[in-house]
C-alpha cells in the first residue's frame, strides 16, 4: 500500500485521525514516546523514554479547532473541552503524579476536501499550556 492509500484508510475508519496521528508525531519527534492515556483519562501519555522503565511526566489532553476559531465539524466535538473534563482530568493525573498539558491542535480551514491530502500536516500548528490544578 501506498502512503496515500493508508493515510486514505485511517481517515475513513477514523475521521479524528488526523488529530490523533499529528499530535502523535508532534511529540515524537521531539523526543517524547506517546502512549494511549485512556487509562488516566486523557488523550495521551508522555514517557521520557521506554515505557517500561521510565515513569510517565505528563498527561495531554487535545483540543482540536480550525485556524478560524470554530469548531472541527468532521469530528462532531470529540475534541472539545469543557471545563468539567478539565478538572476531571487534572484531579486524576494529579492523584497519578503527572503534570496536566493541553495540547490546542490549530487545523488550517477549508473544507472536508482539504484534509484528504496528507500534505495539511505541514500546516497543522500546535499551543501547549500546562495545566495545574490547585491544592490546599
Amino acid at each position: 500500500m501506498s502512503t496515500v492509500a493508508v493515510w486514505n484508510y485511517f481517515r475513513a475508519m477514523d475521521p479524528a485521525f488526523i488529530v490523533t496521528f499529528s499530535v502523535f508525531h508532534y511529540y515524537k519527534s521531539r523526543g517524547w514516546n506517546p502512549k494511549c492515556g485512556l487509562k488516566f483519562g486523557v488523550d495521551f501519555v508522555l514517557y521520557s523514554g521506554n515505557a517500561e522503565h521510565f515513569h510517565s511526566k505528563f498527561g495531554v489532553v487535545v483540543q482540536a479547532e480550525l485556524a478560524s476559531g470554530s469548531e472541527v465539524p468532521l469530528l462532531g466535538g470529540r475534541f472539545s473541552l469543557n471545563f468539567s473534563k478539565v478538572l476531571s482530568s487534572a484531579r486524576v493525573i494529579s492523584q497519578s503524579v503527572k503534570d496536566l498539558v493541553r495540547v490546542s491542535v490549530v487545523l488550517p480551514s477549508g473544507d472536508a476536501s482539504h484534509f484528504e491530502d496528507l500534505a495539511v500536516l505541514n500546516s497543522v500548528k500546535f499551543k501547549e499550556c500546562q495545566l495545574k490544578r490547585f491544592k490546599v
